[in-house]
């Protein structure tokens, strides 16, 4: 993988750099934003660019899914990148223009642009090669700073690289990084904990994690899924399932907090993606933040990641007790369940 932390100021002064970033962050009802946490792992790839003399900075990236799930069009004035400029500019100390258009025929002198939301036009998610190489004429050189969005194969993520020399941001770097190092080479015993309700995303992990990990903790709604009863039976099987629940199995119950709490504190790396319950619920929220105090008392290097694990520990104000946390959900699953990312390898 190419890296941008590799390049000298040479390489880079002078040089308009397009930067896919990870501008998909959670947004209130009325379009306010909720969290500025990947908002705040991109700043430092700008930081860098900036330091290097760069020319000019475009930024692109997404912001929800404008076409909704089935494909209609939804309320596309909330998932307009407006805010998310603002408030990166507030982050990053710098103004930033927001464009209105996502491929401008011409580039205003501005130093840093950020052009409307990818996914407004669905040639992105189509992975259109007109549409990349449209994109990637806006610049000298490909920056991709979104680990999150690296499983999708996209235009701004495969298309672009085939068009512009292409390198892995400051941010994208630390996600491989730490995850390689955690899948292969973990200060043992490691301990992953999995949970969450999608099962197809959940259980490839597990089988990838089998014959790698001392213990394989599985709760939320796939930890009472018939489907993973197959696990644990055996003296050489690390998933241990829970063994009692709240409500109609919406939460782990205490005797399984107090096992898996027991196997974490024995941890030296924990893998963490995934609530233990229906959290978002305050009747069954009390398994997954027994869980994440436990993670945060634990010795452990500690290794989180996913929307929903995120915004736990960001309500419990605890997401700086941990080691590293990952800006992906699905890519997270994905990467760690042996896949190549396609964002990634078209890196390489």
């Amino acid at each position: 993988m190419r890296l941008l932390s590799q390049l000298s100021q040479d390489q880079l002064f002078g040089k308009k750099v397009l930067v896919r970033g990870d501008l998909d962050v959670a947004l209130s009802e009325s379009g306010e934003i909720l969290e500025e946490f990947r908002l705040e792992k991109l700043v430092p790839t700008l930081q860098f660019l900036l330091k290097n003399q760069v020319k000019k900075i475009v930024i692109i990236g997404h912001l929800g899914r404008p076409w909704g799930d089935k494909g209609n069009k939804g309320d596309w004035g909330i998932l307009s990148l407006d805010r998310v400029a603002a408030k990166l500019s507030e982050l990053l100390g710098q103004p930033i223009q927001k464009l209105d258009e996502i491929v401008p025929s011409n580039l205003p002198e501005d130093k840093i642009l950020m052009l409307e939301n990818l996914r407004f036009d669905p040639r992105e998610e189509s992975n259109d090669e007109e549409f990349a190489c449209q994109l990637s004429k806006l610049a000298d050189l490909f920056v991709n700073d979104s680990f999150a969005t690296c499983h999708r194969p996209h235009a701004s993520m495969v298309g672009i690289p085939k068009f512009l020399p292409s390198y892995a941001g400051l941010q994208l770097e630390k996600e491989v990084e730490v995850l390689s190092k955690v899948m292969t080479n973990p200060k043992r015993p490691l301990a992953v904990l999995i949970g969450g309700a999608k099962l197809e995303t959940k259980v490839p992990v597990i089988d990838n994690f089998l014959g790698k990990a001392e213990t394989i903790l599985v709760g939320g709604k796939i930890g009472f899924d018939p489907s993973v009863e197959k696990y644990g039976h055996t003296p050489l099987d690390p998933v241990v399932l829970p063994v009692d629940f709240i409500g109609d199995k919406r939460d782990i119950g205490p005797e399984t907090v107090k096992v898996f709490a027991d196997i974490i504190q024995t941890a030296a790396t924990i893998i963490w993606n995934g609530p233990m319950g229906m959290f978002e619920d305050p009747a069954y929220k009390e398994g997954t933040e027994n869980i994440a105090r436990a993670v945060v008392s634990s010795n452990a290097y500690k290794v989180v990641g996913g929307g929903d694990t995120v915004e736990v520990l960001r309500t419990l104000a605890l997401l700086d007790k941990m080691d590293f946390v990952s800006t992906g959900g699905g890519a997270m699953l994905e990467f760690l369940s042996g896949k190549t990312l396609p964002g990634i390898s078209s890196l390489e």
